[in-house]
């Protein structure tokens, strides 16, 4: 029999009443679903259980939210192999495959089997001096930021500079991640199971600064504050890692870990960059 995981949006009560519906669904299937959850600052109904209790035994996460419950879903299943499909029950829900009234497809898929596709991650380890200050990986981007205040970075790659420049920070982020940050910042748009770095500037000082894709194997560091003392942040996916001071460095690389999705719809991603970012073809 095989394991199915429901994963909802707590603070949603929709996101709950979807999961417990699509739970009474599949159940009919002869399938074993399990209510779960990711660690948020809501309160746990009884009858669910945290995600990394039961993550070793799925064959499926299903996650009903917007972008921010999958992408705290994926950063649980991360290097699992548990393949991932996001249920959009929140605004632009990009990294969802279905949308709510798509649910009736679920039975089938699992059912007769669905194709998956394998996302890159990042690894990021921060130095101050010969100190390891932090590390962790991140699905869509890490984020180097001042606060409140221009700073200075120096991008390199395998020790080679790419660029300096005063502005308000510096993104490094997956394919995943083109369409979040790095795309609102002017980087450009990745397909999602490309493999590649992306460097994207954030308000950079100058008519020359320039978002670079890079190869997976690139070694990337960021030199932080070289020329300006103002102090900043860095962020893995949104969340506060640690405070930055002049003369930080950022190193980051290709993860061994990955992230599975499943293809659950016919929409392409290009159909999903148009209707769900609200570009004019």
């Amino acid at each position: 029999m095989k394991t199915v995981l429901l994963c909802p949006n707590l603070l949603r009560p929709e996101s709950v009443a979807a999961a417990r519906a699509a739970a009474g669904t599949l159940a009919r299937e002869d399938l074993r679903c399990v209510l779960t959850t990711v660690p948020t600052e809501a309160d746990v109904p009884e009858e669910f259980v945290m995600i990394d209790t039961v993550l070793k035994d799925a064959d499926v996460l299903i996650v009903f939210g917007g972008d921010g419950t999958i992408l705290r879903a994926c950063r649980a299943a991360a290097g699992t192999d548990v393949p991932i499909i996001g249920v959009n029950m929140g605004t632009v829900g990009f990294m969802a495959e279905l949308e709510p009234d798509e649910l009736s497809l679920i039975p089938a898929l699992i059912e007769h089997g669905y194709v998956t596709h394998s996302r890159m991650l990042i690894d990021y380890e921060l130095f101050r001096g010969q100190e390891l200050v932090c590390s962790g990986y991140a699905i869509n981007e890490v984020v180097m930021g001042g606060s409140m205040k221009a700073v200075d970075v120096r991008v390199s790659g395998d020790g080679h500079e790419i660029i300096h420049y005063d502005g308000d920070g510096a993104i490094i982020a997956t394919p995943t991640g083109s369409t979040a940050y790095s795309m609102a910042a002017g980087g450009p748009i990745v397909e999602p199971t490309a493999e590649n770095i992306i460097v994207t500037p954030v308000c950079a000082h100058s008519l020359a600064a320039p978002s670079f894709v890079l190869t997976p194997d690139r070694r990337v560091t960021v030199d932080f504050g070289l020329r300006r003392d103002n102090g900043g942040f860095l962020y893995a996916d949104g969340t506060e890692c640690c405070r930055l001071i002049p003369g930080d460095r950022l190193c980051v690389k290709k993860s061994g870990r990955r992230v599975q999705f499943v293809d659950a719809s016919e929409r392409s991603f290009y159909d999903r960059v148009f209707s769900k970012l609200g570009s004019v073809r």
